[in-house]
């Protein structure tokens, strides 16, 4: 059976987001079809190449959300 995979197609497989069936398939593909291979080759590389960033909350924004949580929490038990 033959498919035509997408280049959404293979971004999700770049980022881990295709289902275990749906990744075995395109991994054999891959293996298989020499265009398609090229096509996957060359978004990861373009993956590989974007910065990778972490994102981290101010720690006033992390207290201000648990003093919220608690206020909340205090006002449904009374």
């Amino acid at each position: 059976m033959e498919h035509n995979y997408t280049e959404q197609k293979l971004i999700q497989l770049i980022y881990g987001e295709s289902d275990i069936f749906e990744r075995l398939e395109m991994e054999h593909s891959l293996e298989n079809d020499l265009c398609l291979r090229e096509n996957y080759d060359e978004l990861y590389k373009a993956y590989r190449s974007l910065p990778k960033v972490k994102f981290s909350p101010l720690t006033s924004s992390i207290n201000n959300i648990l003093s919220y949580g608690s206020g909340r929490l205090e006002a449904a038990v009374c």
